[in-house]
């Protein structure tokens, strides 16, 4: 990991408390460079209707800057939401992640989910960087056959970066009981592109989580038909019928 300037955001309940109105999140990154004095954000923020007039929200923490190619750089974040618990069916994630710095994108860079159970946080050990998350129907992956059950302990509030050395396992059904929902993006080593372009980027517009709930919550919109589900721009609260 590079060292020298250092931009971070600790994990915490920290969505804006004005001017918003989605579903609650926690959100933390961490983000360094080599060279002094180099990393800012041009955006930390949630931006509205961010795809031209569309529905969707998005969570977003960009740099936009011209980085010196020979400056190394790394970045992790991760956006958390939390619920009432319920058994894990499917998540689905639309977003773009996606730097106009070619070596952000390159194939250092991992995606991976996150759950909570039992009060622990876990991240998926399968990186989804190579899965069209930038597409209308982004990421969706099921319980069972796509989503792999295999996890590592996370902790965001001591740590950023997951450490994906502890050794995995599956949580079988614990994912039964979960408790939160999220999505993990990091790079360990990226440089610069040399010209002024967006240098490194995390945006998430919607994020859903299927599953049925033993324990229906009366008038809450997040559980219709006992499916679950929460994410960005308005919330894209999503029942099945």
């Amino acid at each position: 990991m590079a060292s020298g300037t250092i931009n971070t955001r600790a994990f915490d309940a920290g969505q804006p408390t004005t001017g918003y109105t989605g579903v609650p999140f926690s959100v933390g990154y961490v983000a360094t460079a080599s060279a002094a004095s180099v990393l800012s954000f041009s955006r930390q923020q949630i931006r509205d209707n961010a795809d031209g007039g569309s529905a969707y929200d998005r969570i977003a923490i960009q740099n936009f800057s011209t980085i010196a190619n020979t400056t190394t750089l790394s970045f992790a974040a991760v956006v958390v939401f939390p619920t009432s618990t319920f058994s894990l069916e499917k998540l689905t994630a639309v977003g773009d992640v996606n730097a106009g710095n070619a070596s952000f994108n390159s194939s250092s860079r991992a995606i991976r989910w996150v759950v909570q159970t039992g009060g622990a946080y876990y991240v998926n050990t399968v990186n989804l960087s190579n899965i069209a998350l930038g597409s209308a129907s982004g990421i969706t992956q099921t319980r069972g056959t796509t989503l792999t059950d295999s996890w590592v302990a996370y902790s965001p509030s001591t740590l950023i970066n997951a450490d994906l050395s502890v050794g995995a396992t599956a949580l079988g059904s614990a994912l039964n009981s979960v408790t939160a929902v999220g999505f993990y993006v990091e790079n360990d080593s990226f440089i610069g592109s040399n010209t002024a372009t967006t240098q490194l980027n995390f945006g998430l517009n919607d994020f859903v989580a299927t599953g049925a709930t033993a324990i229906p919550e009366p008038g809450s919109a997040a559980f219709l038909t006992g499916v679950m589900a929460i994410g960005l721009a308005a919330v894209r609260r999503r029942s099945r019928r």
